[in-house]
């Protein structure tokens, strides 16, 4: 049976403080730490990026579960891996080879995820879901 995951958002955390905050989640029962990176293009705020990605991974051992919210979310995979990512959820709608930017997050020793944005039908997933480590579908 699939169990649900707690994926507590760091973009309502105290950026300050983030590394407390991730140790603060886990503390509370989080199974993963949800990364929410936005470039400004695919959506309008602009967030996280690899480098603080980079830098929590050097304070927790916790599971980052890393959703890009980004155009072309392929130019993103080395930086990401190298950052320590553990998985890399992007958004079907925002590339145009599923198939291969899964191929090339799991060559990369990461999980990989897609999301949907809430005016996607979810049959877009469909084709890819045998290759899927997660599927998020999102309800804002």
């Amino acid at each position: 049976m699939v169990r649900a995951k707690i994926a507590p958002s760091l973009l309502s955390g105290d950026f300050a403080q983030l590394a407390a905050e991730c140790q603060r989640m886990l503390s509370l029962g989080a199974d993963y730490l949800h990364m929410d990176v936005m470039d400004g293009h695919f959506v309008p705020n602009l967030t996280l990026g690899a480098p603080i990605i980079k830098s929590l991974r050097a304070h927790t051992s916790g599971f980052l579960d890393c959703h890009l919210m980004v155009s072309r979310p392929e130019q993103w995979v080395d930086d990401f891996a190298a950052a320590g990512a553990d998985l890399f959820c992007f958004h079907v709608e925002a590339t145009e080879d599923a198939g291969a930017l899964i191929e090339r997050i799991h060559g990369h020793g990461m999980l990989a995820g897609i999301a949907v944005r809430p005016k996607t039908a979810v049959e877009a997933v469909f084709p890819y879901a045998a290759a899927l480590d997660q599927v998020l579908v999102m309800t804002v």
